[in-house]
């Protein structure tokens, strides 16, 4: 099932860390959304699919006529995230522990030798 986003002229969204901002040159023409990395843009209408990026297919469930908004259908592969501009931006301004760039790293290895790693005390050898 697609993922609806109802999007204004102007407004963005992310499709993993790609940008994309939904664009419309005048009242009768079709909108088109802009990939932001390298300036391509594909029209959007309601009965075509266009994909925008590999696996990302997206369409129009109302042309918005006569408005300046949209119904976005986003069809993608479950692990890929999808947010709107605002979200991605709030969730990368947040502190460390909310931030989506957060890497997780292997714990530090221990520089000298415990002593139940060099052999002196083993369960059982207790005094």
């Amino acid at each position: 099932m697609p993922l609806v986003l109802t999007l204004k002229v102007g407004q963005d969204l992310y499709i993993s860390d790609y940008r994309f901002i939904l664009t419309r040159t005048c009242r009768n023409e079709p909108f088109h959304l802009e990939r932001c990395a390298d300036g391509q843009s594909f029209s959007l209408a309601e009965d075509r699919e266009v994909e925008v990026l590999p696996a990302v297919s997206c369409s129009l469930r109302d042309d918005g006529a006569g408005t300046s908004q949209v119904r976005l259908a986003l069809e993608a592969p479950p692990g890929l995230s999808i947010l709107r501009g605002s979200v991605h931006r709030r969730l990368r301004s947040a502190p460390l522990h909310g931030r989506l760039d957060r890497r997780v790293r292997p714990m530090d290895r221990i520089t000298r030798p415990t002593p139940f790693q060099d052999g002196l005390q083993r369960s059982g050898d207790c005094p």
